[in-house]
């Protein structure tokens, strides 16, 4: 699953929002919400929707690409998996193009082992 899609559903999740009602204020159908939510592609070409959607979810583009961390809950806490995303992002900062994709490769090798484990 990609950041982006953690990040949509931990939003939606933190906000207690459904998919339709995030359609409702967004115009994006809620098929195309789902596929985005379960990490498949779906265009977010349009401007305008993208930032209405991180209007709605209360977040800025750069948080909801994972390029900052979330906001904070009440709590003062952050979720642990976006600290996680950060800590890598920040490790990987600087890399070039090549070790950079191998690191990808990598995160993704590892991502799919452990769900192997979670079945």
């Amino acid at each position: 699953m990609t950041v982006f899609a953690r990040r949509l559903r931990a939003r939606l999740d933190h906000l207690k929002m459904s998919r339709a009602k995030l359609s409702d204020l967004t115009g994006f159908h809620e098929s195309t919400l789902k596929k985005l939510a379960e990490g498949g592609s779906a265009s977010l070409q349009q401007p305008a929707r993208f930032l209405a959607l991180c209007r709605a979810l209360q977040v800025t583009p750069a948080q909801l690409l994972g390029f900052e961390p979330l906001p904070r809950d009440v709590s003062g806490r952050s979720d642990l998996r976006d600290q996680a995303v950060d800590a890598v992002l920040a490790a990987v900062d600087g890399l070039d193009e090549g070790r950079l994709r191998f690191a990808a490769e990598l995160l993704d090798l590892l991502h799919q082992h452990r769900e192997t484990f979670r079945r």
